[in-house]
């Protein structure tokens, strides 16, 4: 896991241990059929899987663990799930799988599974377009050259906005020609560091 650990951070999921403490939604019934509510994504590695048959209604469905840097939760993958995700459930390399929440308020809620996905594969889609607020009134005399050997060091296909700025009195928007970035979330946050928080805004 340590090796997608910069990925994850681009990437919307929660841990086990966060997912354990989170509620789960009320069931949602359609046709007589349950609709996922508030999914939520959580990477790892699927462990103990077990198959076995529905005493009502004869289909197979399974049980497992997925376990992360921090814990692990139970998954289940109900009949019609299982069918689709059978052989994805023996994967054994990381994985990113989709759920809702289900259980009981006295007991660690499952993960009811409707997708699962190999981290390797998965691709993320960075902003198009983002724009810095530089703050003129600095105290950084070398704010902007900071700012360029960010730049320099994170290319990408990110269009880069510049809104120079001193508050209430002058702005100006500028798009420096050439400058393409890739605006993952270290690059945001290092940008932040330098122009303070908030100072990202994805357009």
């Amino acid at each position: 896991m340590d090796k997608y650990r910069e990925k994850l951070r681009n990437l919307k999921v929660v841990d086990t241990a966060t997912a354990c403490e989170m509620k789960p939604e009320p069931v949602v019934f359609n046709r007589g059929r349950a609709e996922p509510q508030n999914e939520i994504a959580i990477a790892g590695v699927i462990t103990g899987l077990k198959v076995a048959k529905s005493k009502r209604s004869g289909e197979m469905y399974a049980q497992a663990f997925l376990e992360d840097t921090v814990g692990k939760i139970e998954l289940i993958a109900f009949p019609a799930s299982y069918e689709k995700l059978a052989e994805k459930l023996r994967i054994d390399v990381p994985v990113i799988v989709r759920g809702s929440l289900r259980g009981e308020e006295d007991s660690a809620p499952k993960l009811s599974i409707s997708s699962i996905q190999a981290l390797e594969d998965v691709k993320i889609k960075l902003p198009d377009a983002l724009r810095i607020k530089v703050p003129l009134h600095s105290s950084d005399a070398e704010l902007l050259n900071k700012l360029k050997t960010l730049f320099l060091n994170a290319p990408g296909s990110g269009r880069v906005m510049l809104r120079l700025e001193e508050p209430e009195t002058f702005q100006v928007d500028l798009e420096p020609e050439g400058v393409m970035v890739a605006a993952d979330v270290l690059f945001i946050e290092n940008v932040e560091a330098l122009v303070g928080r908030g100072g990202v805004q994805i357009i």
